[in-house]
C-alpha cells in the first residue's frame, strides 16, 4: 500500500520532547502528512522517566496517523537486517522502520541521514530539508 507523507524517525520526537524548536516546527507544520510507526512509538515509551512523561508521550503521538508492521514490512525488514547488519551496522528496529518507509512509498525524515543512506531506494532527509 502506498500512503503520502512522511515515516518519522524516533529521533525527531525526541528532539520535540527535548525542546528543539526545529523538530517541535516541522512536527506542527506537517502534521497531516506524519506517519508514526508503532515501532517508533515502542521506542518512544521506553524514553519515558515516569506516569506523567509517558502520558504527555501518548497524548502527543496520538495527533499522528500510526502504521503498524505486516508481512511484507516484517520480511523486508529482515532481509534489511541481513543484509546490512555486518557492513553497516543497522539494528533491527531502524530496519523495521526503513522497511516500513520502502513498502509504504514514503520518504522517512530523521536526523541521523548518515545511518540510513546506503539503503537503495529508500528517500531519507532532515526536517530542515522539507518545505
Amino acid at each position: 500500500m502506498v500512503m503520502e507523507g512522511y515515516l518519522v524517525d524516533t529521533c525527531i520526537f525526541v528532539d520535540h520532547f527535548r525542546g528543539r524548536k526545529d523538530a517541535t516546527s516541522f512536527l506542527s507544520s506537517n502534521r497531516r502528512m506524519i506517519v508514526v510507526s508503532l515501532i517508533v512509538v515502542g521506542e518512544l515509551v521506553q524514553e519515558a522517566k515516569d506516569k506523567r512523561e509517558l502520558n504527555k508521550i501518548i497524548r502527543f503521538l496520538d495527533k499522528f496517523e500510526k502504521v503498524g508492521l505486516d508481512a511484507n514490512v516484517s520480511r523486508r525488514g529482515i532481509d534489511l537486517l541481513v543484509r546490512f547488519y555486518l557492513s553497516n551496522g543497522i539494528k533491527l528496529l531502524d530496519a523495521l522502520i526503513v522497511a516500513t518507509a520502502l513498502e509504504k512509498q514514503i520518504i522517512l525524515v530523521t536526523d541521523n541521514v548518515k545511518h540510513f543512506e546506503f539503503v537503495k531506494g529508500l528517500k531519507v532527509v532532515k526536517p530542515g530539508e522539507i518545505g
